[in-house]
């Protein structure tokens, strides 16, 4: 699939195979997408919430994914990719620490 492919599909809102949002996830495109992050979220007994974000021809594109935490668990791609943009900002945050006397 090429990125022009890929686009077309995405803005006509069709859906990825497994397979393919199994290599969205790990920036192994047929697409040359680029990854950018992968953010780990919330972890279960079983698996761990993730989060890829990719680039493709400057737009960019989340991924929610959930990976196996075994070797008995497979990783599981559920959800369709979603457009995003960047919004950065400073924040400022109060940290507590207990050290020792």
């Amino acid at each position: 699939m090429t990125n022009k492919e890929f686009l077309e599909r995405y803005d006509r809102g069709d859906e990825f195979s497994e397979d393919e949002l199994e290599m969205m996830a790990w920036g192994e495109s047929p697409t040359k997408s680029e990854l950018i992050e992968e953010n780990a979220g919330d972890e279960g007994r079983w698996y761990r919430y993730m989060n890829t974000i990719f680039e493709v021809d400057n737009r960019y594109f989340s991924l929610s994914w959930s990976r196996g935490l075994t070797e008995c668990q497979e990783n599981e791609y559920m959800y369709q990719p979603v457009e995003v943009k960047l919004h950065e900002y400073e924040k400022t945050i109060t940290v507590r620490e207990w050290e020792e006397i």
